[in-house]
Order: C-alpha cells, then sequence, then structure tokens
C-alpha cells in the first residue's frame, strides 16, 4: 500500500488492480487501521470489507488483515 519512506500509495502503474490485502504482524493502530483509512481517504475507488486484529490472546502471534477492493468493479 505504501513506499516504507513515504507513506503515499503507489497504485499508478497498477491500475488493474481490482482487490488487494493488506496483512501485518503488528497490533499498532498507526501501522494498521490508519494506514488503511488513509489509503481510502487518498483512493476513493477503494473500500474496505474486511479489516480484523488477531490478538495473541486468541491463540496466534498476534496480526492485523484487511481486505480492499475497488468500488464497482
Amino acid at each position: 500500500l505504501c513506499e516504507a519512506t513515504s507513506r503515499k500509495p503507489r497504485l499508478s502503474k497498477f491500475s488493474s488492480i481490482r482487490s488487494m490485502a493488506l496483512s501485518t504482524c503488528s497490533m499498532l493502530t498507526e501501522e494498521n487501521e490508519a494506514q488503511i483509512q488513509g489509503f481510502l481517504a487518498r483512493n476513493s475507488q477503494f473500500s474496505c470489507s474486511f479489516m480484523r486484529r488477531f490478538s495473541p490472546l486468541e491463540g496466534a502471534d498476534g496480526f492485523f488483515v484487511a481486505l480492499l477492493a475497488r468500488n464497482g468493479g
């Protein structure tokens, strides 16, 4: 979704992308939900259909996943 140094999406070369997933091994809001919300604010042609944190208390190591899809496609 973003380049590490700029945090800006690099989708211009991928105009045919219809869906994508973001998954991190972080539990930090600024690395997960905030990135998704920022991306959606800058790219209104996408929406988020699923977003969830999986806590270490649920038997996993702790991670985040979000599914994004291009609207109307």
